[in-house]
C-alpha cells in the first residue's frame, strides 16, 4: 500500500487567533488535505473595518446598534454602493446589527481569505463546511480558490470519497443552520450515489457529532445528547474509514470507535483562545490521530489570554522583558502587587523551586479528603449534584464511601459515616484543595438534601481550602495550580488519566441513561487524588519559613509514595 493520506483536520475555530492556527499547518506541512469542521467560517474571510458611526437617510448606527427590518433594504443598499459589490439579502427574517450587516460583505480576493492562504500548504487545498452558528452567506467563504464546500460538493481525493454534511443535526430550533434526521439521511444516500466510493474508503466531515460515541454530549445548555441518530445509523451500516466532526466543544480533542469506524472530534474550547484542538490524521490501512500542541505562548502569574494578546502586540516574547518596560506594565494593568508577583515567579522557575511570600498561618494536623459528583448542572437532570463518592485520609489510611444510586438511606449512611470518621479526629482540620471551597460546598449540598439534621456538625468541622491559603503566600515554579500540576511537580505519580471533568461527565451519563460507570478507575482517581493532595501539603509545608521538622507532620512517607490497590 502506498503512503498513507496525510489530513491536517480543526474545528469550531470560533476565538482562536487564525495566525495560531496557519503555524500548527506549517509544523506538520505539507499534508494532502485541509479539513475545517465548521462554525464562524465568516472569521476566516474578515469583513471591512466598520467606522464608529454610519449615516443613511438621516439616520446614523453604530456598530452595535439593531437596524429594524423596515430599514436594513436602505442600509444594504448603502453598503453595496460603498464596497463596489452587489447588494447583498438578509436571509435571517430578524433584525441585524450594523456589524453584522457589513459581515455581509467580504473582499472575494483570494489575499482575503484565510483559508485560501492555508490551502498552499495543502497538496489539495482546504474541504470545510459550515455549523450551526452563523448564517447561510457563510457558505461564500467556502467558494474561493483552494477551497471546496463539502457539503455541496462532494469529492474524490487519491480513490478516497470525502462528503460533509453542515449545520446541527437537529429536529429542535435552537439552530442558524439545521438539518433534520430525514433530511441527512437523503443527503447521504444522495451522497454517496454521487460518489460512487466504497465505504471502506470513505470520509464523512460533519459539524454533529454521530450518535452513541461519547463524543455527542453538550453541557452549554445543560446535559444533552447532541448527536444524529440518523448519521449513527449509516455508520454501523456502511462503517466508512473515518468521521470527522466539532460542534461539542467539550468533547474536543478526542476520538472513540463507533463499530469498526474511527470518529474524532476536533472542535476547540470556545471559552478560552488557548485550549486550540487540531490533529494531524494519517490514513492507511487504518487511521492514526496524533494531537497537535499547540506553542505554549507567554505565561505566567496574572497573565490570561487578554493580557498575553496585548503583549504579543507589543512584541513581547520573554516575561522579564515585562519588568525592564514601565509602559507595557501600564497596558496590561500590572500594578505593583503584580509585579511583585511576577518578579517572584521568575525567580522561582529560575531556581526551580518555591517561593515564599509570607509565613503561612495553617492547622498543625489535616485530614485529606476528596470528593466526586457530577457536572453541577440544569438541564433535563434538574438537581444539582453533590458527592456520591468520598475519599478521606489521617495519612496513614484511605478511607473511601461510593454510594451512585440517589437512595435516601445508602446516601445518608455514607455522609454519617465520613462525619464519624471525620470526628474520630478531634483536632484535625478537614483539608480539600479547588481554590473555591468546592468540596466543602458539595458536602454541604449532600447533608442538605440527605441528612439535614446533621448540618451543625458539619458546620462545626475546622476546614481548610489548602489551594486558597498556599496561593496566597506562595508561587511555584509553574504555570498552573491544578492539584494534578502540582502533585506531579512535587514528585507524585498518577496511575489513572481521568480527571474531574470526565468523571462528572461519566456520572451525568450514568443519572441520564443508565450508563455504566468505569467504577474502579474513578474510585482509584479519587483515592489518588488524596494521597496526592498529602504528599503536596507534606513537600511543601516542610520547606515553608515556619516549619524546621521535616516529621512535623508524622506520616508514612512510604504509604504516600508507593502504588496501592483499589480501597
Amino acid at each position: 500500500m502506498g503512503k498513507p493520506l496525510r489530513i491536517f483536520f480543526f474545528s469550531d475555530w470560533r476565538i482562536q487567533s487564525l495566525e495560531l492556527a496557519e503555524k500548527l499547518i506549517q509544523s506538520i506541512a505539507p499534508v494532502d488535505i485541509i479539513v475545517y469542521g465548521g462554525d464562524d467560517v465568516a472569521r476566516f474571510a474578515p469583513p471591512p473595518e466598520i467606522p464608529a458611526t454610519m449615516t443613511i437617510a438621516d439616520r446614523t448606527y453604530f456598530p452595535e446598534s439593531f437596524i429594524p427590518l423596515d430599514e436594513m433594504s436602505d442600509v444594504l443598499l448603502a453598503l453595496s454602493e460603498q464596497m463596489g459589490q452587489e447588494p447583498k439579502a438578509s436571509c435571517t427574517g430578524r433584525e441585524l446589527t450594523l456589524r453584522q450587516m457589513f459581515a455581509l460583505y467580504r473582499d472575494p480576493s483570494p489575499a482575503n481569505n484565510w483559508l485560501t492562504k492555508f490551502a498552499q500548504y495543502a497538496h489539495y487545498g482546504v474541504l470545510g463546511i459550515i455549523g450551526n452558528d452563523g448564517d447561510p452567506a457563510d457558505r461564500a467563504v467556502l467558494h474561493a480558490p483552494g477551497v471546496r464546500d463539502l457539503h455541496a460538493k462532494p469529492t474524490i481525493i487519491e480513490n478516497v470519497g470525502f462528503l460533509g454534511i453542515e449545520g446541527a443535526i437537529s429536529n429542535g430550533s435552537r439552530n442558524a443552520i439545521g438539518l433534520a434526521e430525514e433530511e441527512v439521511r437523503e443527503h447521504l444516500w444522495t451522497s454517496l450515489r454521487h460518489l460512487e466510493a466504497s465505504p471502506e474508503r470513505l470520509i464523512i466531515v460533519t459539524h454533529t457529532p454521530p450518535a452513541g460515541c461519547r463524543l455527542d454530549i453538550g453541557i452549554r445548555f445543560g446535559f444533552e445528547y447532541l448527536g444524529s441518530e440518523a448519521l449513527k445509523n449509516f455508520i454501523l451500516e456502511y462503517q466508512p474509514a473515518l468521521v470527522l466532526c466539532g460542534h461539542c466543544h467539550n468533547r474536543g480533542g478526542k476520538s472513540a470507535l463507533l463499530g469498526s469506524t474511527l470518529v474524532v472530534n476536533a472542535a476547540s474550547d470556545n471559552t478560552n483562545p488557548r485550549h486550540a484542538r487540531a490533529a494531524l490524521i494519517e490514513l492507511g490501512e487504518s487511521p492514526t490521530v496524533t494531537w497537535l500542541t499547540p506553542p505554549p505562548g507567554l505565561t505566567g502569574p496574572d497573565i490570561g489570554p487578554k493580557r498575553a494578546a496585548t503583549l504579543a502586540s507589543y512584541g513581547i516574547t520573554q516575561l522579564e522583558e515585562i519588568l525592564e518596560n514601565s509602559a507595557v506594565r501600564t497596558a496590561i494593568q500590572f500594578s505593583t502587587v503584580r509585579t511583585a508577583r511576577l518578579r517572584t515567579y521568575i525567580r522561582a522557575q529560575a531556581e526551580n523551586t518555591p517561593v515564599w511570600l509570607e509565613r503561612p498561618e495553617l492547622p498543625k494536623q489535616l485530614l485529606f479528603y476528596d470528593v466526586e459528583t457530577g457536572l453541577n448542572l440544569g438541564g433535563v437532570l434538574g438537581q444539582p449534584q453533590e458527592p456520591w463518592i468520598i475519599a478521606v485520609s489521617d495519612g496513614t489510611e484511605v478511607k473511601q464511601w461510593a454510594v451512585p444510586e440517589e437512595d435516601r438511606k445508602r446516601r445518608r449512611t455514607m455522609y454519617r459515616e465520613f462525619l464519624a470518621y471525620v470526628h474520630a479526629h478531634p483536632k484535625y482540620t478537614l483539608c480539600s484543595w479547588s481554590g473555591s471551597s468546592f468540596d466543602e460546598r458539595m458536602v454541604e449540598a449532600g447533608i442538605s438534601r440527605w441528612d439535614s439534621k446533621r448540618l451543625p456538625v458539619w458546620n462545626a468541622v475546622p476546614k481548610l481550602d489548602l489551594l486558597r491559603a498556599l496561593k496566597r503566600c506562595l508561587v511555584l515554579p509553574i504555570a498552573g495550580w491544578s492539584l494534578k500540576e502540582v502533585a506531579t511537580w512535587c514528585g507524585f505519580a498518577y496511575t489513572s488519566d481521568l480527571d474531574g471533568f470526565e468523571v462528572g461527565l461519566h456520572y451525568e451519563e450514568y443519572r441520564a441513561s443508565g450508563e455504566p460507570l468505569p467504577f474502579e478507575e474513578i474510585a482509584r482517581y479519587n483515592v489518588e487524588d488524596v494521597r496526592a493532595l498529602a504528599l503536596v501539603a507534606e513537600r511543601l509545608l516542610q520547606i515553608s519559613p515556619n516549619v524546621t521538622n521535616s516529621k512535623r507532620f508524622g506520616w508514612n512517607w512510604n504509604w504516600l509514595t508507593k502504588t496501592k490497590k483499589k480501597q
